[in-house]
């Protein structure tokens, strides 16, 4: 592999498949059943392509002509058991390959996930062809209607499959990376890579931001930061009561048994009495709440009511 196409991988390493789309459309997507068997691994090399006649002989052969930073890519969809499992994706991942990609069933899935190369199939099954067929150098795939040819490069995220020729990628780059155009970023340089809705986003966070006040800092604070630097008791200024104080205006409501106290709050008037205070040396303000009365209510009962109308009774 020459040094330009390994700068080109590098390059779509760091774009994501739907930015390669968007930019360039005459880009290729394979079929979406084919899903990675552990997500979040992203991968770009040239493909190596192999046809698995429900036979292993083909992913052999074109195993062994792979190179570093390859992928190779299996068409296996006709068939119901594996093709792949995890001597081959072993094997791979000894040779340095990008990535496997499978269209059709692997196994030893618990085996293969543990691995660091990316594996990708669209299922999976317990039992394996066998190996006899004659194999076919290189052949040019049919992958659900999309056409997959030696040399070709793909990319490949948890969004899908993305196959095209070098130029059809670079044709897409001068929008990204390198003229950084308005659709297709780099992920790790900016995230919204769609400028037209820059200034929607925009004027959303503005009013947003309107909405929200921003939190008090402590260089907002009265006092200067630091030990023993607050000024003396008299220069300072006492502040005055607001009706957002922490003094409180207290209504209280009393019970015993069945008896209740009324209480008589002040008005919403009146505002809690502060005064300065220099208790613990530092200057403060005590505030005090308006005094809430409170009577008790009367207590009548059956033997009080008897007691005085027998002792008002005329004695005999």
């Amino acid at each position: 592999m020459t040094s330009e196409p390994a700068a080109l991988l590098a390059t779509l390493a760091t774009l994501s498949t739907t930015s390669l789309i968007d930019a360039a459309p005459a880009l290729r997507v394979l079929p979406h059943e084919i899903r990675p068997i552990v997500p979040g691994r992203r991968f770009a090399g040239r493909v190596v392509t192999a046809r698995a006649d429900r036979d292993l002989r083909p992913v052999i052969a074109a195993l062994r002509t792979t190179e570093a930073g390859d992928v190779l890519v299996v068409d296996a969809s006709d068939g119901e058991r594996a093709v792949a499992g995890e001597l081959f994706a072993s094997e791979a991942q000894r040779r340095g390959l990008a990535a496997l990609v499978v269209s059709g069933r692997t196994r030893d899935t618990a085996t293969v996930a543990k691995l660091a190369i990316p594996v990708w199939s669209s299922g999976f099954a317990p039992n394996a062809y066998a190996a006899t067929a004659e194999p076919v150098a290189n052949p040019v795939l049919d992958m659900g209607g999309v056409r997959v040819a030696p040399g070709d490069l793909i990319v490949g995220d948890d969004d899908g499959l993305v196959v095209g020729t070098a130029q059809e990628f670079e044709a897409a780059l001068p929008a990204g990376a390198r003229d950084r155009g308005p659709r297709v970023r780099a992920a790790a340089d900016d995230p919204g890579w769609l400028l037209p809705l820059r200034p929607l986003l925009m004027t959303r966070f503005a009013r947003r931001a309107e909405r929200v006040q921003p939190r008090p800092s402590a260089s907002s604070s009265p006092w200067p930061v630091g030990r023993g630097s607050r000024p003396s008791p008299a220069a300072t200024p006492i502040p005055r009561s607001s009706p957002s104080s922490s003094c409180t205006r207290s209504t209280t409501t009393c019970s015993r048994r069945r008896m209740r106290r009324r209480c008589s709050t002040p008005p919403r008037t009146a505002r809690p009495s502060c005064e300065p205070s220099l208790r613990g040396g530092s200057p403060r303000t005590v505030c005090r709440a308006p005094p809430t009365t409170c009577s008790s209510p009367k207590v009548v009962s059956r033997v009080s009511t008897w007691w005085q109308n027998s002792s008002s009774m005329p004695a005999t």
